[in-house]
Order: structure tokens, then C-alpha cells, then sequence
């Protein structure tokens, strides 16, 4: 019949002739036996042996070698399946046609054995429904199939899965597998496809119906958990979101409390932040509530979801907000001396700064969005006059107690070298000293809370007290060694000793200067601190080498907030400085060098909004101004102003012939120029306290996590579902850390049997009784194949990649009455 013929023709062996029978079998017969005896012959003929009578080559039948089939047979032997399957390959003799694509590998995912026509449908399905020679191989039960085909036909330009189906007769097959496993009786890919993903909402939305669409939402689960697929299921629900027009569904819901477990669509997400805005506004939900949903939304499929990183800025605008205003309710801004102050804003009040640092950072992150806008009114008037006018008024009557912040003396950042630096030298010890500038003390708490986190870190929080006027020149002279400091004539540039500060070189000889006279043969060097890190390490070890001291300067926040083409763009700075900082301590501790010290010359006032008119003060000029700045002026003659303090030399950590004229509390001077938004040089508490972080690297590893149990556990299960009461029984600080799991019921040999619970155990509560959570399992329809089994819950901890490692595991009996689990 010519079924072999494309056989024929890519038959090519080295010494073999190739002959096709055209009506030719006498010149064909001379040729075999007269010109070529020696020779190999492969003849070929598309026509059924005739009768001994009628055949010119019956001498070379008898001589040679017969081999005469047709193509379904040599299927069905390459297969190696028993002959009741013939008619089987006939029927479907068109898929085996392309050996390439299909056959073979259809024979590789074979079991011989144990096949039967149904399950030999299904490998047929599952050879089409894969792209790769290694996906075809890979043989898939009918679920994997079907959402193979959902993505092919759904997201692909020219899908041709389910053209294959059709072109290959399985369309009929795949329906009756789609009825048998999803009760679906349309023969529609799209209304299969709509049926599921409704089924799954529904579920999620308590529109109960039946087991059948629990197991849909544990599939739909699976499905979107599976590394493999996960990308492209969140292509195909963002898709279908908009044809089945979810945000009308989930619209007619009235309860937060529904909505709030629902997280297949991203439409869910904004229905729970619109909910939360407005059930915030009229009171229906208080701050603590409304915080507690917001970490449970943090274990949503969205929220996790990479690329979506606009929802989760979302989400944080929201809660930082909250956390700004539950904090502001609980601090005592009222203090009665200078050190009170001091102590209670390190101690807590700094987290006000940082939660207001953080919400604009995610405010601008996600885009400014419109329905937020109120928040953002509601943070800027919260945080000037609900905490900067009241902290600046109470900070100012202290200040006017002790003028010269004389109770503050020990604090003093002139004293930093003597007090922190010089141990190091006396003991021979090799270190690094880090000068962010303008790192205020909120964000240096921040990195050590960061660094501390870090395996064989050990990091220690202290302050310095930032010189007045709190500004680069003088910050970073009050670093070097102690000297006297001096105001050049110009007002700006620092003298120690008499020797200009000015730029890195001239810092770097008073440093040797200094070691020359005190510890003989140790060396110093200055280095810019980002130019340090994107070296190479060869360049990096040869570039401390034999160097004792070493300061790296990095002008991150300062550089970007006295821009007034940047300052916008401050906590985007931050972020970034304090990322840098964290890699830049690590590549330092990774180069053997165990003594790091980060420190900073000032802080800053920063706010997002135009500072109003009323907080400007408008100072004329006075004989013998030479510095002028938003929060100070130096000048011999001051011109007296209300708002502001003028300080004489004497009682400051500099002399000369000026005076110093200080803004009060957070009041601002005119000045030419713009860039209003930051500024430093006065006297607030975030201007003048100044971290400085001790790190060292231990010896030992010192992180651990926190470890989970489960509680109250009936180790039998005889329902389709299950509660588990979890306790996380420590909490979590900077050396205990936080656990993220992936927690679902497995068989003993590793089939999921439940959906997917990803779970954050991150509590600080010390109380042990506020660390636990109940959360609830669902068993899927391949349980009850494990009935009167053991069943584990199986913990896995997700790692780097969203890669899942075994962490342990709680063993339970599967005793269910399968009968008695109706579904109507």
C-alpha cells in the first residue's frame, strides 16, 4: 500500500543499493544476478507479492530475504504491545505516522505491561500536549494535560495543541476524561476552562456545591504553585480576570470577611485594600485588625508573586500608615531633660521617621495611586503636626535648659576616635571605619537590625552626637583624631590644628599624621567606599594591604537629598544606602578583615510636602556673614531674629571668630536656592543623633530559626478536611529568625493530598499563646486511595528561588468513610 515507502526512501546504509519495482522486475532480476553478485540490495515494492506464477523474482525470493508488512504491525512490534492492540494502531495510525514527534516518544513513556486502550489514550494526549522532546517524555495524568492545552490555546499566538487533538481523533477522549474528572458535559475548551476557574472562585467565596469543586480548588491551587507552570498561570488568570469580569463578581460580595480569603484573582487584592480604606474610614475595622489582615495577605499568591511588585508597595502604603499611627498613639513625646530625650527617641521614637521613611518609599515605588492620595494627606499632617511640632517643642524647652547640650558631652562624635578607634590600635588590630553621610539615626538602626540578622554577625548600636551646626565639613573633621577645629574665614572649611579638612586627601594626612606621632609604622588611607566595592577583590586586597586604618566614605544620602533635582528621591536613596552598606560590610568581613565600624557626620529633617510659608523665616543679611544655610547661619554680627538661638564658640566643639545663628525646633531660613525639603545643620534629634554600629564577625555560626510544632493535634483524620493549631515556639529577633513554609498533606511515597498552605512564622510576641494559628486543609480526591493509611503533614521551608527543603513532618491516620461523603 505504500506505507513504507518514506521508510524506504530514508534508508541509507554504506554499501547497500536502493532498487524500487516500477513494472521493471526482469531488468531488476539481470541486474542483481548478472552485473552486481557482490553487491547488497534493498528492492522495494508498494504492491502485494504476486502469485509463484506471476513473479520475475521468485529465484531471488527463494535466495534472499522476504520481509513484507504493513505499517500497523511494525508499530505495534516497535511498541512492543501484544497483537490485541492492532486494531487499536490502526484506528489511530495517523498519530504514529511522524516517528520524530510521536512514536518515539510514546514508546519511551510506555509501560507495556500494564497498558490498556485508555491509559494508551492518555499517553497519547500527553505526547501532544508537550513542546520539548523532554516535556513528551514526561508522561502527564489528564489535569497536567488539560493545563498544558489551557496555556497553549489561552496565551500562545498560534496554539496548536488542541488542533493537534482534533486532527489525531482524542477530542472525544478528552471530553469523557474532562466529565470523569471535573463533571463537565459541554465539549468547549474555553467553557472547560471558565468552568474550572468559577468552580475555584466559588470555593473561595464559600458559594459551596459540592466535593467536586473542592477538588478544583486544590488543583487550581496546585497548578498555581508549581514551579513550572506558575509564570504562565499568572499570564492566563490575569487574562481571564478581565473576560469573566471578576471585579463584578467579587463587587457583589458585601463581606470583608469573604473577600479577605479569596486570592486566585489580583482583583481580590484591591477589593480587600478598598475594603480595608473604607471600613477604616467610617470605623467598621480598627487599626490592629486591619494590620493583622495586612500580614495575612503577605501568604497571598499575589502578594508572592515576583513582577507584581506594585500590589505589594500597595499593601505596605497601607500598613506603614497604620504602623505610624498606632505608634504615634503609644509614645509619650513629653520629656523632661535633654538625655530623656535623647534616650526615648533611640529607645522607639525614631520608628516614627522609619514608618514615615517606608510609606513614601512604597507610595512613590507603586506609582503614586490616586486612591491612596488621602493617606498620604492624612501621613504628611500626622507626621508635622502630630509629631515633628510637638517632638520640636518639647525637644526645644530641653535645649533651653542646657544650651550647649553640656549633658550630651560624652556623646560628643569629637570624642569618636579617641574613644573608639584608638583600642583597636592599641590592641594591633586591623580596622575599617564606614562614613555614610547624612545617615541618620533611623536608618543606622535599621542596618543594624539588618547586619544583626546575618550569620556570624555581631553588631552593636550605640550614638554619637552630630556637631552643631550638624553639616558635612564639620561632621567629617570630628571624626579624624582629636584637634582643635577651627572655621576658616570663608565659614565652610573645617581647620584641624590648622591643617584644612577639606576632601579626602587632606583628611587622609591628618590621619597619618596622627599614627606617625602616636603609633608609629601603622599606615591610614581614605577610599571612596563605592569605587572599594566594585573593585575586583585582587585590586581590593592589594589596596589594603598592609593598612591599618581604613576609612571608605560614601556620599549616598547626602548627596541625593542637597539636590534639588533629586531630593524626591531621598527614600529611594535610602534604600539603596542601606543595601549597599549591608553588601559592602559583608565583602569587608569576607576579606578577613573582622573590625568594621559605620558611623555618619549628620542627620537630616526631611519632609515630602513644600515646607508651607509660616515655617520660613525671613533674616537679613548681617555684617560679617559668611555660611548660610536653611537651619543656620554663621556670621560675626547675628541679626537678631524670634525662632531663632545665637550661640557663641566658646561652648562648641569649634572656635573662631564667628557666631552661630540656629533655626529652633524645625523652623527653616531663607536662603538662595531651592532644595527645602532636606536639610540639616540645626538641632532636632534627627539631625544630631548619629548611629554608630561595632561590628564584628564571630568565630560560630549564631543564627538559628524559629522552630514550628503542631498542638492539640487529633492524629485522626476522618472528615475531607482538617484544622492543624501551629505554635511558633520562639520569637523571632535578630539571631532567632523568621520561618516561611509550604505546608500540604503527602502520602508516605510523596503524593500531594491536600492543598498548599504557605505560612509566614515571623511574631515577636514574647507570649507563647500569641504565636499560634489554626489554618485548615483540604484533602483532594486521591486521599481516599490512602484510606485507613498513615498521612503526613509535610513542612518545607522555602528557600532562595522559591525552592522548597524538607523541614519536618507530623504523621496522621486517614480513617474515612468514604461512603458516607454525599455530593449532591
Amino acid at each position: 500500500g505504500g506505507e513504507m515507502r518514506d521508510d524506504f526512501l530514508e534508508f541509507n546504509e554504506l554499501g547497500v543499493e536502493k532498487i524500487e519495482i516500477d513494472n521493471d522486475e526482469f531488468n531488476i532480476r539481470y541486474k542483481v544476478q548478472k552485473i552486481g553478485p557482490a553487491q547488497k540490495f534493498l528492492i522495494y515494492s508498494s504492491q502485494s507479492k504476486p502469485e509463484d506464477k506471476q513473479n520475475w523474482l521468485m529465484d531471488l525470493n527463494l535466495s534472499g530475504f522476504v520481509f513484507a508488512s504493513d505499517k500497523s504491525s511494525l508499530i505495534l512490534q516497535e511498541l512492543d504491545l501484544d497483537i490485541k492492540f492492532l486494531p487499536f494502531i490502526k484506528k489511530y495510525s495517523d498519530f504514529f505516522r511522524n516517528k520524530k514527534e510521536r512514536l518515539v516518544p510514546f514508546k519511551g513513556i510506555l509501560n507495556s505491561p500494564t497498558e490498556d486502550e485508555d491509559s494508551l489514550l492518555l499517553a497519547m494526549l500527553s505526547i501532544l500536549a508537550g513542546n520539548t522532546k523532554e516535556d513528551k517524555l514526561n508522561r502527564k495524568e489528564f489535569p497536567e494535560i488539560a493545563l498544558n492545552i489551557f496555556l497553549n490555546s489561552f496565551l500562545d499566538k498560534n496554539g496548536s495543541f488542541w488542533e493537534a487533538v482534533r486532527k489525531y481523533h482524542l477530542e472525544p477522549v478528552f471530553w469523557e476524561l474532562a466529565a470523569k474528572e471535573w463533571a463537565y458535559n459541554n465539549s468547549d475548551l474555553e467553557g472547560l476552562l471558565n468552568y474550572i476557574l468559577q468552580n475555584a472562585l466559588d470555593f473561595q467565596l464559600k458559594h459551596m456545591t459540592g466535593k467536586n469543586q473542592r477538588n478544583i480548588f486544590i488543583l487550581i491551587d496546585e497548578w498555581r504553585n508549581n514551579l513550572k507552570y506558575s509564570e504562565r498561570f499568572k499570564d492566563l488568570l490575569d487574562k481571564r480576570e478581565k473576560e469573566l469580569n471578576i471585579k463584578y463578581i467579587l463587587n457583589k460580595e458585601p463581606s470583608l470577611e469573604v473577600i479577605i480569603s479569596v486570592d486566585l484573582y489580583k482583583e481580590a487584592d484591591k477589593q480587600v485594600l478598598s475594603r480595608l480604606i473604607e471600613g477604616l474610614k467610617n470605623r467598621s475595622i480598627d487599626y490592629i485588625t486591619a494590620l493583622h489582615l495586612l500580614e495575612k495577605r503577605r501568604e497571598t499568591f499575589w502578594f508572592k508573586s515576583e513582577g507584581i511588585s506594585k500590589l505589594r508597595y500597595h499593601y505596605q502604603i497601607l500598613y506603614y500608615f497604620l504602623e505610624f499611627k498606632e505608634l504615634r498613639k503609644r509614645v509619650d513625646l513629653s520629656f523632661s531633660n535633654i538625655e530623656e530625650g535623647w534616650n526615648e527617641y533611640t529607645d522607639g521614637i525614631h520608628k516614627l521617621d522609619e514608618y514615615y521613611r517606608k510609606f513614601h518609599y512604597a507610595f512613590q515605588e507603586s506609582g503614586s495611586p490616586g486612591e491612596l492620595v488621602e493617606y498620604l494627606e492624612d501621613l504628611e499632617k500626622g507626621y508635622t503636626e502630630g509629631y515633628m511640632i510637638p517632638l520640636a517643642d518639647n525637644w526645644q524647652k530641653a535645649i533651653d535648659k542646657d544650651p550647649y547640650l553640656e549633658s550630651l558631652q560624652d556623646r560628643n562624635m569629637g570624642n569618636f576616635f579617641k574613644r573608639y578607634v584608638v583600642p583597636y590600635l592599641n590592641q594591633d588590630k586591623y580596622l575599617f571605619v564606614i562614613i555614610s553621610d547624612g545617615m541618620r539615626y533611623e536608618i543606622g538602626a535599621e542596618l543594624a537590625e539588618k547586619l544583626a540578622g546575618q550569620n556570624r554577625f555581631k553588631v552593636e548600636l550605640e550614638t554619637l552626637k552630630a556637631p552643631t551646626p550638624s553639616y558635612t565639613q564639620l561632621g567629617m573633621a570630628s571624626l579624624l583624631p582629636p584637634a582643635e577645629l577651627t572655621l576658616a574665614s570663608n565659614g565652610n572649611t573645617v581647620l584641624a590644628d590648622g591643617k584644612s579638612t577639606q576632601g579626602w586627601g587632606a583628611r587622609e594626612k591628618i590621619l597619618q599624621a596622627y599614627l606617625d606621632n602616636e603609633f608609629s609604622g601603622k599606615k591610614a588611607k581614605i577610599l571612596n567606599a563605592r569605587d572599594f566595592f566594585e573593585s575586583t577583590l585582587s585590586d581590593q586586597e592589594e589596596s589594603i594591604k598592609g593598612i591599618d586604618l581604613i576609612y571608605l566614605f560614601s556620599p549616598g544620602v547626602d548627596a541625593v537629598g542637597e539636590n534639588i533635582k533629586t531630593e524626591k528621591s531621598l527614600f529611594s536613596a535610602v534604600e539603596k544606602e542601606i543595601n549597599f552598606l549591608n553588601n559592602l560590610s559583608r565583602r569587608i568581613l569576607n576579606l578577613n578583615r573582622t573590625h568594621i565600624m559605620l558611623t555618619a557626620d549628620h542627620g537630616f529633617l526631611y519632609r515630602y510636602k513644600p515646607v508651607p510659608e509660616v515655617d520660613w523665616m525671613k533674616i537679613e543679611q548681617g555684617d560679617g556673614e559668611v555660611k548660610r544655610d536653611h537651619r543656620y547661619i554663621v556670621t560675626q554680627k547675628p541679626v537678631v531674629k524670634t525662632g531663632t538661638d545665637i550661640l557663641g564658640p566658646e561652648k562648641l566643639s569649634w572656635k573662631g571668630p564667628f557666631k552661630l545663628q540656629i533655626a529652633r525646633g524645625i523652623g527653616r531660613i531663607r536662603r538662595p536656592g531651592g532644595g527645602s525639603l532636606f536639610v540639616h545643620g540645626g538641632r532636632m534629634l534627627q539631625e544630631l543623633v548619629v548611629p554608630l554600629l561595632i561590628l564584628k564577625k564571630s568565630r560560630t555560626d549564631d543564627i538559628s530559626f524559629i522552630e514550628i510544632s503542631v498542638i492539640d493535634r487529633k492524629n485522626v483524620i476522618t472528615t475531607g478536611q482538617i484544622s492543624v493549631k501551629f505554635i511558633q515556639e520562639e520569637q523571632v529577633d535578630s539571631k532567632t529568625k523568621a520561618r516561611e513554609i509550604a505546608a500540604l498533606f503527602e502520602s508516605v511515597d510523596g503524593k500531594e493530598l491536600s492543598n498548599t498552605k504557605i505560612l509566614i512564622f515571623d511574631d515577636k510576641d514574647p507570649n507563647n499563646q500569641n504565636r499560634t494559628r489554626i489554618e485548615n486543609f483540604l484533602f483532594n480526591k486521591h486521599a481516599d486511595e490512602y484510606n485507613e493509611q498513615m498521612l503526613y503533614l509535610r513542612l518545607y521551608d522555602i528557600k532562595a528561588g522559591n525552592t522548597k527543603v524538607f523541614y519536618k513532618e507530623f504523621s496522621y491516620r486517614l480513617r474515612k468513610n468514604i461512603q458516607s461523603d454525599f455530593d449532591f
